[in-house]
């Protein structure tokens, strides 16, 4: 049998590495119905998109270090693993905003897991479960306040 390719995998990415984020997903909420089965799929989709991110920063790290590498030449290999780093820190910074963008991203995502999780939190709370069918529930009744007004 042969899995289901996930449309938000990149072609440079393990499949198998996101089913284990998954089942592992899925194992620590057990969902008990498809849509908290959906919540929880959610959650690991967002988590492996910020994983994403995380490898972007690091490749955008390490492409920003070798530039600064060709251009410092034999200045670059004499700085701390910490000066590089500003180094290339300071040349990503100047170039674009694709830190920021990364930054604005992350939040986004970070967002998006938080109101998830509540979602799924607040839909296994007994509190705020769901109302019975209509034909289930006792009718309301509306009960006037008037008096009597005897004289």
């Amino acid at each position: 049998m042969t899995a289901e390719p996930e449309p938000f995998l990149l072609r440079n990415e393990r499949a198998e590495a996101y089913r284990t984020l998954r089942d592992q997903y899925l194992q620590r909420f057990q969902p008990s119905d498809s849509v908290e089965r959906d919540l929880v799929l959610h959650l690991a989709v967002t988590t492996w998109r910020l994983h994403r991110l995380q490898s972007i920063e690091a490749g955008l790290y390490e492409a920003a270090m070798q530039d600064c590498r060709d251009v410092m030449e034999e200045e670059f290999t004499s700085l701390t693993p910490e000066a590089q780093r500003g180094a290339a820190y300071q040349c990503l910074s100047s170039k674009s905003d694709v830190l920021k963008d990364l930054r604005r991203f992350e939040a986004h995502l970070r967002r998006v897991y938080q109101n998830t999780l509540r979602c799924l939190i607040d839909l296994r709370n007994p509190r705020s479960a769901p109302l019975p069918p209509a034909a289930a529930r006792r009718p309301f009744l509306i009960v006037d306040n008037v008096h009597d007004k005897a004289a």
